[in-house]
């Protein structure tokens, strides 16, 4: 069950390390239509709610949001042959009480001037000089056409009360990536914070999460994991389709996570609120999902030897399993997870430094 030659190896580290330095909370990569959108927007919800920002703050961040979503549904450009990145992305920060935002989206490279031109007029545009524009175009109906920037734009530039942020990276002779950064502030700390900090960040996650697969990445500090819905937008998000039943093993695994987490905290003699990532990714051979998170070496061997006897179903015959301290119910809970995935459950590991390894769990679904 172990695996160190493995090709996420490659990614999924590299990715834990841009969400820890970066306060990086959510990423999606993948197709983002008003479907995917609509699961988004209430993962957001849930999102917003756990920051405990000022209730005014997360309005704006969500009306910002919707409108950010709803812009890249309206002029991204879905080519008939897929490029070999996904076609869509969000990444979502929070830092300080302040809500950032970067979409990433394609554009044909004929209206790159076009876009660039709209978003620097308006960043050069005052409060009021916003307002007027607003209400001078909605009086005459002037929008633009398909991959401009239209009222949406205007619309979150008025909300934000700040400057929109935006590259394009070339991805051939036809086609550009639009990456744009939008940042709801707390007043007062406007100046803590980079214009246009998460761009660089959404750059770096774009060459990791490469390929024809959909990802959605997910922080959360262990055990209080996936509450009540959040797995369903997860999923849908995904564009992974399954009956919502008690049996369906996707709800059972993520039900029972936290007994897993609380597990290895055991082992570590830790207090069971490290942060770690969820990964999910959709793509021909079902839904995987990896969860990653650093151990101490001195910790590595015995939570190695937990994962081998869990997932053979001999946790109750090993030593790790019975001395560990476990009580009975997260012992019986535990004894279920080898049934969870349709696939052998993978064990990878990695060094990362003298002090610790990163361990990640693969679960696949089909």
């Amino acid at each position: 069950m172990t695996n160190n030659n493995n090709p996420y190896n490659n990614i999924i580290y590299p990715a834990y390390r841009l969400f820890m330095d970066h306060n990086i909370e959510l990423v999606y990569q993948g197709e983002i239509s008003s479907s995917t959108a609509d699961a988004l927007i209430n993962i957001f919800e849930y999102l917003f709610h756990s920051k405990g920002a000022p209730v005014k703050i997360q309005k704006r961040a969500f009306y910002i949001l919707v409108e950010a979503m709803q812009n890249v549904v309206r002029h991204q450009v879905l080519p008939e042959k897929p490029l070999p990145r996904s076609s869509g992305a969000l990444l979502f920060q929070y830092i300080n009480g302040h809500f950032i935002f970067t979409l990433k989206n394609l554009v044909e490279n004929n209206n790159v001037r076009n876009i660039r031109k709209k978003i620097d007029s308006l960043n050069a545009l005052g409060k009021e000089e916003l307002n007027k524009y607003y209400k001078r175009i909605l009086k005459n109906e002037v929008l633009s056409d398909k991959g401009g920037a239209g009222l949406g734009l205007i619309e979150i530039a008025r909300k934000s009360e700040n400057i929109i942020s935006y590259e394009f990276l070339r991805a051939g002779d036809q086609y550009s990536w639009f990456f744009f950064n939008i940042m709801v502030a707390d007043r007062g700390k406007e100046q803590e914070i980079p214009v246009g900090e998460g761009i660089p960040v959404a750059k770096e996650l774009h060459r990791l999460l490469a390929g024809p697969s959909t990802w959605f990445v997910l922080r959360e500090e262990y055990p209080a994991m996936f509450p009540a819905g959040l797995r369903n937008h997860v999923a849908g998000a995904l564009g992974y389709r399954y009956e919502d039943t008690p049996e369906n093993k996707f709800h059972a695994l993520l039900d029972n996570f936290p007994e897993l987490c609380t597990a290895v905290s055991v082992i570590q003699q830790s207090s069971g609120k490290k942060p770690c990532l969820i990964y999910f990714v959709n793509d021909p051979a079902g839904l995987s999902v990896f969860s990653g998170m650093p151990v101490s070496i001195p910790s590595s061997d015995r939570i190695l030897s937990f994962f081998n006897a869990l997932f053979s179903g001999k946790l109750n015959e090993s030593p790790v399993g019975t001395n560990s301290g476990f009580d009975p119910e997260t012992l019986e809970k535990l004894s279920r997870f080898p049934g969870y995935p349709d696939k052998p459950p993978r064990i990878i590991l990695q060094d990362i430094s003298p002090e610790e390894k990163f361990i990640l769990l693969k679960f696949t679904f089909q």
